[in-house]
């Protein structure tokens, strides 16, 4: 599902790095979850725009939400689902590089939100 109160349907960012900084963080809810993501996206009062993406699947141990970010790391309650933990490694490094925030809220068994904020300019 997604949901959206943008005005502007252009914005200048790099389109490679955004595709894959939503294919990994998509791709893991949906590996992750029962199938059941939800994207909302919405301007701030500072030219940014924050997407906020947010499953139910099996969370992340909250100790180890500081590590998810890092290369290689997976959360130990991964269970079966194949990875090579470097995916959100890569989120990070290409929000970073578009001087933009990620945050990573967890409840085991309840779900995952990861909310990206990037700044951006008007087409």
């Amino acid at each position: 599902i997604l949901n959206s109160e943008l005005a502007y349907k252009s914005y200048y960012m790099d389109s490679v790095m955004i595709r894959h900084v939503f294919n990994y963080i998509i791709s893991n809810a949906l590996k992750y979850s029962s199938k059941d993501v939800t994207v909302d996206v919405n301007k701030t009062a500072d030219s940014e725009i924050k997407f906020i993406i947010k499953d139910k699947g099996i969370g992340i141990p909250s100790e180890e939400i500081k590590y998810v970010l890092e290369p290689f790391y997976r959360a130990s309650n991964k269970g079966t689902a194949e990875g090579t933990g470097f995916g959100l490694s890569i989120v990070k490094r290409f929000v970073h590089l578009h001087k933009g925030q990620i945050l990573i809220e967890s409840i085991i068994k309840k779900g995952t939100t990861i909310t990206i904020i990037l700044p951006y300019v008007k087409q």
